[in-house]
């Protein structure tokens, strides 16, 4: 792929801070695509699989306990904390990556999740947001959006997320998944709102494209 001069919108969230939500309101502000579900449902037609089994690996990294035993299985216990993930985690990153790459030189776009912001990093018209938002507003957009999931099992559940979102983002990329230097916009969503958050980023989303060669 070569330097597109396509506008593409990379977020990158905390599970409860609105990515979805912020992300289709801003590419039907700017009359772009979204791409989020799609890009895994792309990923389990070309490797044979059901959506559901490539989710379960997506996004997802080792603990350390599995990055132990697979070492001491290859028996090169030096590597132990820099292992990879297992090849089928590999082979699914690997497709969805290339679906990523793709599409952004292809279309306009707002990507939620799956790396966007570290595969797409050298094009010119990213623009890498990051929503986070306070545990508690967290718990609640999930228990107004899923009211089949019980409220204990919720905190648990944002735990997982976060844990997971990390490891596979240090996959991807040496800083953390929540550092702020590797965004170009960090915005909490409980703070100030999904609609001021879909502002601000729908604004500098404009500056990047106005930028652009045409």
């Amino acid at each position: 792929m070569g330097k597109t001069s396509r506008l593409i919108i990379a977020i990158s969230r905390q599970l409860g801070a609105g990515g979805s939500i912020v992300g289709q309101g801003v590419a039907g502000r700017l009359g772009i695509r979204y791409l989020d579900r799609g890009i895994l449902d792309e990923a389990a037609r070309r490797l044979n699989e059901p959506a559901e089994t490539l989710e379960s690996v997506e996004e997802k990294g080792l603990t350390f306990g599995e990055r132990f035993m697979n070492v001491f299985a290859a028996g090169t216990l030096e590597a132990g904390l820099l292992s990879l993930p297992p090849r089928y985690d590999r082979e699914v990153i690997a497709v969805e990556s290339e679906i990523i790459r793709r599409v952004a030189d292809e279309f306009d776009c707002v990507i939620v999740g799956r790396g966007g912001s570290v595969i797409l990093r050298d094009l010119p018209g990213l623009l890498r947001v990051f929503l986070h938002a306070p545990l508690d507003f967290r718990i609640a957009q999930i228990r107004a959006r899923h009211p089949e999931i019980a409220p204990d099992e919720i905190p648990g559940a944002i735990r997982r997320s976060d844990r997971d979102r990390s490891l596979f983002r240090k996959m991807l990329s040496e800083l953390e998944w929540s550092d702020a230097r590797q965004y170009d916009l960090s915005i909490d969503t409980g703070s100030i709102g999904m609609k001021a958050a879909e502002e601000i980023v729908v604004r500098a989303a404009e500056t990047i494209r106005r930028r652009l060669p045409e």
